[in-house]
């Protein structure tokens, strides 16, 4: 269930790709990761909402999808059905986006008012220290959307470039005899066989 094609597509984006909830219950249920990432960063939610699968889209929302994944151009899923999905997929994303949206930011609310009150104390506490810490520098990675890293992706799967797919004609086509040129070659036979070759049987 863990196996990739080309695309790093898994079973489980087949089966959601193509709207197939009992398929997608099945993966599931035997261990296929809900929230995989193929060539492009897609996940198997985001291939659902593609294919407008609501019942799959609420499925996978139940089982725990992350509704706020980005894929490899930085668009999220709420984008992403605004684009191809139908009005009853969007709501349920937008429901989902912002419900999840409110979680995050309670809970950052919270562990602001804690982190500010342990500064305090340590403020307090502590007496005032200067130190200088030595910087590293390194080098500049791809961000997340650059074509550099899905090039990258593409070009470390050996099996994309096993076999080519060049097209080599069985004949080498050349320029095609004229008028002229058939009928001297009519003429020249006609001297060396007379007439019979207009009348081979």
């Amino acid at each position: 269930i863990h196996l990739e094609d080309h695309f790093k597509w898994t079973a489980l984006h087949h089966a959601a790709h193509s709207g197939q909830l009992g398929v997608v219950r099945t993966l599931i249920d035997a261990g296929a990761q809900i929230n995989h990432e193929s060539l492009t960063l897609a996940t198997p939610l985001s291939r659902a909402i593609e294919s407008s699968a609501l019942d799959v889209v609420d499925y996978l929302i139940q089982k725990g999808a992350n509704v706020r994944h980005e894929n490899l151009t930085q668009r999220n899923l709420l984008d992403l059905a605004t684009d191809f999905a139908t009005p009853q997929v969007v709501n349920v994303i937008r429901t989902a986006y912002e419900r999840k949206g409110n979680k995050k930011g309670t809970q950052q609310s919270k562990s602001r008012r804690r982190t500010t009150t342990n500064i305090k104390k340590k403020k307090s506490s502590e007496t005032p220290s200067v130190s200088i810490k030595p910087v590293k520098l390194e080098p500049l990675l791809p961000r997340r959307g650059s074509l550099l890293l899905a090039e990258k992706h593409l070009m470390s799967s050996n099996d994309i470039f096993g076999e080519s797919i060049a097209y080599h004609p069985l004949t080498i086509w050349t320029d095609q005899p004229t008028t002229d040129e058939l009928l001297d070659k009519k003429i020249n036979l006609r001297n060396q066989f007379t007439m019979n070759i207009d009348f081979p049987n």
